[in-house]
């Protein structure tokens, strides 16, 4: 190697990265091993493991303009929460999940009883995803991760039927006489942990599609029941209750595909949303946008 080669990739190493004060150095101890390439405009060091963590990856390229690009990984530190330091990735490798940190969409009811009558267009349903937990890459172009975030639900039905409290269970029932009926909703809060594995052929593309696929677990930890609709001479109405006998721990299949951050999904649940002794028995399909933070 010429002194030359050697003095640029010490300055590439040691140049100060794009989101640390000037000044900063990065210092690996007993890399695994060390790339150096170079043509007429790039120079490029590339170094793989360090002591203590074969994964270690730190890629800097130096290029004829002056400016440099830097990519950096480290399964050590595996838990990301958005919004407070997140790396992009320039190399054909993928490196991050699309998580659903934000997601909005509209639910179904599958397999509901005679009676029921779910609008999806009037049944939204809205989740956040903060924290993103990678797993083990699948070749170049395919992940494990796993995250945790939070979901809420609703199933509204618009037309002449209502959700009703009585004697202890969930009933369905029809309206007081000359009541104008609003809405009677089923809604319930879960905690999410999805196990997605996604697909990504063109990671270092400027505009990257994704397909990912798996399970997302929920955690059902409140449900309520509220109904609104108006009477000639009392006016305004509101029924509300707690405890409508929701199944405490669900599973769904969860699919989604877009490109960079911005996607469409779709969610399915072959468990019941509430315990058949007590309630309506039917299962949940949704679809709708979301938005992904990029770790």
């Amino acid at each position: 190697m010429t002194a030359k080669i050697k003095m640029a990739a010490l300055a590439l190493l040691l140049a100060p990265l794009g989101t640390m004060a000037a000044g900063d150095t990065v210092t690996v101890n007993a890399p695994r091993r060390v790339v150096i390439t170079e043509n007429d405009q790039t120079m490029k060091v590339r170094v793989e493991g360090r002591e203590g963590n074969a994964n270690f990856l730190l890629e800097r390229t130096h290029k004829s303009d002056g400016s440099t690009v830097e990519r950096e990984t480290d399964n050590t530190n595996f838990i990301n929460v958005p919004f407070i330091k997140k790396k992009r990735s320039n190399s054909s490798v993928i490196t991050e999940g699309h998580l659903p940190t934000f997601m909005v969409g509209l639910s179904s009811a599958l397999g509901q009883p005679d009676g029921m009558d779910v609008s999806m267009g009037a049944s939204w349903e809205f989740g956040f995803y903060p924290v993103y937990v990678h797993g083990p890459r699948l070749g170049c172009h395919v992940r494990l991760f796993s995250g945790l975030g939070v979901d809420w639900r609703n199933w509204r039905m618009t037309g002449k039927t209502r959700f009703l409290k009585q004697d202890g269970d969930v009933v369905l029932a029809p309206y007081p006489e000359s009541a104008e009926p609003d809405f009677s909703r089923i809604k319930v809060f879960s905690i999410g942990v999805p196990l997605l594995a996604e697909w990504r052929p063109n990671n270092a593309s400027t505009y990257s599609f994704y397909w990912n696929g798996g399970v997302l677990i929920n955690v059902n930890t409140y449900g309520s029941l509220k109904t609104r609709y108006r009477l000639p001479e009392e006016g305004k109405q509101k029924e509300f209750t707690k405890r409508v006998h929701h199944v405490p721990l669900t599973a769904d299949l969860f699919t989604s595909m877009g490109i960079n951050d911005v996607g469409i999904y779709l969610r399915w649940s072959p468990c019941h949303v509430l315990q058949e002794a007590y309630a309506p028995a039917f299962t949940s399909l949704s679809v709708g946008l979301m938005i992904s933070v990029s770790y």
